[in-house]
């Protein structure tokens, strides 16, 4: 923008005085700061977790942060422009993310991403007990007891008959 500025006295006299280039700054909004991922966010998932992170468009750096497991943010990545990028979350954790968007005035907004669950343990070996002997004849019935772990949310089980070598079934 040019301002002019004019004084006109009781005669009717008129001057102007014009000033430089003045320019109205509307700032950074983190509001156009977005995560988007493979994976719904607030789910676990076994998958690596790809994040992409977009930014204004007026940005002139920005900072991604990590937090792991309710810890401290540590900064990951310092990206010079607005430059979508990517975070992978590949190791057993509870992620977050935090993104602080800087302008060329030097103004700054954070925004933070909403919780990345990455779960790649296998569940524990279920406890099996029987009613009898393994690897012995019995002209009994047998019971098999299968105990999963507490961590186990979901199973299935299956046998297999070595006297015909028939496939597994699962009951």
């Amino acid at each position: 923008y040019k301002i002019t500025g004019y004084a006109i006295d009781t005669g009717g006299n008129e001057t102007t005085k014009k000033s430089g280039t003045y320019e109205i700054y509307e700032g950074i909004s983190c509001s156009e700061v977005n995560f988007e991922s493979n994976i719904e966010s607030e789910t676990w998932s076994k998958e690596t977790i790809e994040v992409d992170i977009t930014v204004p468009s007026n940005t002139y750096r920005y900072e991604i942060e990590i937090k792991k497991d309710n810890g401290t943010y540590q900064l990951e990545k310092t990206v010079i422009g607005n430059a979508k990028t990517k975070i992978s979350l590949s190791n057993t954790g509870n992620y977050q993310l935090r993104v602080t968007v800087y302008d060329r005035d030097g103004s700054s907004c954070s925004k933070e991403s909403e919780a990345y669950y990455v779960d790649k343990t296998p569940p524990s070996c279920p406890t099996i007990t029987s009613t009898a002997n393994a690897n012995s004849w019995t002209r009994n019935d047998i019971t098999l007891t299968i105990q999963p772990t507490s961590d186990t949310v979901e199973w299935e089980w299956s046998y297999k008959n070595t006297m015909n070598n028939s496939d597994y079934t699962t009951p």
